[in-house]
């Protein structure tokens, strides 16, 4: 949860790595990226499992069973 927006934050690492002909690793690198999803549409009359689900719909990098953490 974003600290004074209406936003969650989503931390996630992006890994990728070169093999070669024999599967073995010649190169590899990962970086941490985050992303904040803002949610305009959050108030107090918010269904909370419907906006998650949505969330989590449109956005890929969450596992749909995330849903509790998202909620």
């Amino acid at each position: 949860v974003h600290p004074t927006e209406k936003a969650l934050i989503v931390n996630y690492s992006i890994e990728a790595t070169v093999l070669d002909e024999y599967q073995n690793t010649m190169i590899g690198d990962k970086k941490d990226a985050q992303k904040i999803i803002r949610l305009k549409s959050l108030s107090p009359s918010t269904d909370i499992r419907a906006l998650a689900k949505e969330v989590i719909n449109r956005c890929k990098l969450i596992h749909p069973t995330k849903l509790v953490e998202v909620e």
